[in-house]
């Protein structure tokens, strides 16, 4: 626990000494930046949720909402995606989500870009969120983990898609609510069906192995 702390502390240390002191000291360097931007690819459409409610969500489902959410958001960018060469992204949304342990860090590329273009805050670099959301997840499903690590990497894994989440709120002019919407309690009600399936099933057969 002490550790991963000591990460984290050192995560935003460089953050704060390095990306969130960027200023454009001139019109030109912002006009720069909001080109290089451009190149990269932004979007127009994401998916909205109340970050609370998606945590919650996360939570109920046993992780398994979490995927739902990345499906869709690479749903929502795939209808808005536009780079400044027009060239489209490869593959869908559901390849997307399947691959997500590399996508993920595409993923929060065209968060934090996007939300740089429109001047709303940042999250950390998508290497940093993506590498502590996939060793969260890692560690949470691994067997022989102590259970304090396991909780660790858990909480870990349902908080970085949150702070993503809370980003794009704020690039509505409305607020989001935090009232669900009925497909998503459906989503998180059968994630959670699921989950407790799997685990019913390998209860039934690991001792018989």
């Amino acid at each position: 626990m002490i550790e991963m702390g000591a990460v984290i502390a050192l995560l935003y240390v460089g953050y704060a000494l390095g990306i969130k002191r960027w200023n454009y000291s001139s019109q030109a360097d912002r006009e720069k930046r909001r080109a290089a931007l451009k190149a990269k690819g932004l979007c127009n459409t994401f998916y909205f949720i109340h970050a609370g409610t998606l945590f919650f969500f996360i939570v109920l489902s046993g992780g398994t909402f979490m995927f739902y959410w990345i499906y869709q958001q690479w749903k929502a960018i795939f209808q808005g995606f536009k780079r400044t060469d027009g060239t489209k992204l490869p593959g869908s949304p559901l390849s997307r989500t399947l691959a997500s342990a590399v996508t993920f860090f595409t993923l929060g590329n065209i968060i934090n870009h996007t939300c740089e273009y429109m001047r709303k805050s940042t999250a950390w670099p998508s290497g940093w969120w993506g590498s502590l959301w996939l060793g969260g997840l890692i560690t949470a499903c691994l067997p022989g983990v102590p259970l304090a690590a396991r909780m660790i990497g858990g909480l870990l894994c349902c908080a970085v898609p949150c702070v993503y989440q809370r980003h794009l709120n704020t690039l509505p002019k409305k607020r989001v609510p935090v009232k669900p919407k009925p497909r998503e309690m459906i989503a998180a009600i059968l994630g959670l069906i699921i989950v407790i399936t799997v685990y019913l099933l390998l209860r039934l057969v690991l001792p018989a192995a």
